[in-house]
């Protein structure tokens, strides 16, 4: 298996992606973000900015059921 060599940018990318949980992320993407997560402090630091979002996100509020069906109707009465 080849690794890819990965920038920040492109870690960055995959942090958007797929998150800051590294197993859930395709193989060779996780072992190239694991090799740069050992040798650059900006990505650990983007991996907490993503787990911390990855953590609020999980945490929120959900809409009630029936809403996004209640919004579309409305406006497509008000067309």
């Amino acid at each position: 298996m080849t690794v890819p060599v990965l920038t920040l940018e492109a870690f960055q990318a995959l942090l958007d992606r797929y998150g800051g949980e590294l197993s859930s992320w395709p193989a060779p993407d996780a072992v190239a973000a694991t090799k740069l997560l050992e040798a650059n402090s900006e990505a650990r630091v983007m991996l907490e900015h993503a787990r911390a979002l990855d953590a609020a996100l999980a945490n929120s509020p959900k809409a009630p059921a029936g809403l996004a069906d209640r919004i579309v109707a409305a406006a497509l009465k008000g067309k």
